[in-house]
């Protein structure tokens, strides 16, 4: 499944991987690198909450090999994060980036929630010129949603709807004024700082995914693509680690729709002619005629050969692809 050469890019993340300590991930970064790491590899990434970090951690990433740490900073204003039971987490993130820039480790993350409780757009202006006077070359917002049923959602109630808009509107726009590239709907890197992981997967290129619960897609060499994920059962996952997964293969339609999603989120965007909807038994044309309606909605643009969507259509992008599904 891994490439002689080794995997193009690795993450470890999708979780904590820190949490453990430094020994724990000394293991498990050495484990990756004797199964993944190669010649070809050409980023790997781990996530990490900002209070994890510390300088033998960081030691161990650099000396593993590992190019990118993204944090989980969540806000950048102390009395959001206060609101939510994280009052020391802002401190822990500056006292992080320097840490790691301290170990060499430059290609640093920031993870930011929109739309938690307490939010203004003065403070969250305030927090974002400091990322930026910071120089943080990577920045990812995600906008809040409350699973009904789940502990968060009974304590807490997330901004409405036009507070978040707002709130990603301001920051889209500041960040492009510092030079910050946004290749995704959530995602914005200074100039060759964009996440080649991420891009691989918007891609469709292939991906294994390794760990409990993790979700992997890849081609089975005639053309199928298939989507495998391990097991939810810890104890499961641990007793025996390549049982109890589950597999899909995905129907042309699938692939079709995954096709138009990803293209529309980053900045790969769908080919001008949309000659790939053949591929999957849709029309072209009647693609073409759906997209010019978004078009003349602003919603959509043109470049010399692709489909993109405007800073506009990204606020209402879920309802775009509603509308160009397949069902």
């Amino acid at each position: 499944m891994i490439p002689p050469g080794g995997a193009e890019t690795i993450y470890v993340g999708g979780g904590t991987p820190t949490l453990p300590g430094e020994e724990w991930l000394k293991e498990c970064l050495a484990l990756i690198r004797r199964h993944a790491y190669g010649p070809s590899t050409c980023e790997w990434s781990v996530e990490s909450l900002p209070g994890c970090i510390t300088p033998a951690l960081a030691g161990v990433c650099a000396d593993s090999g590992v190019t990118r740490v993204t944090l989980g900073v969540q806000s950048l204003d102390p009395e959001v994060l206060a609101g939510i039971g994280r009052s020391d987490q802002l401190a822990a993130f500056w006292k992080s980036v320097g840490i790691l820039r301290a170990a060499g480790i430059e290609a640093i993350g920031a993870d930011l929630i929109l739309g938690l409780p307490g939010e203004r757009i003065d403070r969250f202006r305030n927090g974002v010129e400091r990322i930026i006077d910071a120089g943080i070359p990577h920045i990812s917002a995600y906008m809040l949603y409350l699973e009904t049923g789940s502990p968060w959602a009974g304590r807490q109630r997330e901004a409405p709807d036009w507070m978040v808009r707002r709130l990603y509107t301001a920051l889209a726009q500041r960040l492009a004024r510092a030079g910050y590239q946004q290749y995704e709907v959530s995602n914005f890197a200074l100039p060759g700082f964009s996440c080649r992981h991420n891009l691989g997967t918007w891609g469709g290129r292939d991906l294994a995914g390794f760990g409990l619960a993790a979700v992997g897609t890849v081609s089975d060499g005639h053309g199928v693509r298939v989507r495998r994920q391990n097991t939810l059962d810890l104890l499961q996952y641990l007793e025996d680690p390549l049982s109890g997964y589950a597999e899909e293969y995905l129907s042309p339609s699938d692939l079709y729709n995954e096709h138009l999603m990803l293209g529309l989120r980053s900045q790969i965007g769908l080919r001008l002619d949309c000659g790939f909807a053949e591929r999957y038994g849709q029309s072209s044309a009647g693609l073409r005629d759906r997209l010019e309606e978004f078009f003349r909605a602003g919603l959509l643009r043109k470049t010399a050969d692709r489909w993109q969507t405007t800073r506009r259509g990204t606020l209402w992008l879920d309802s775009i692809l509603v509308e160009l599904f397949c069902k």
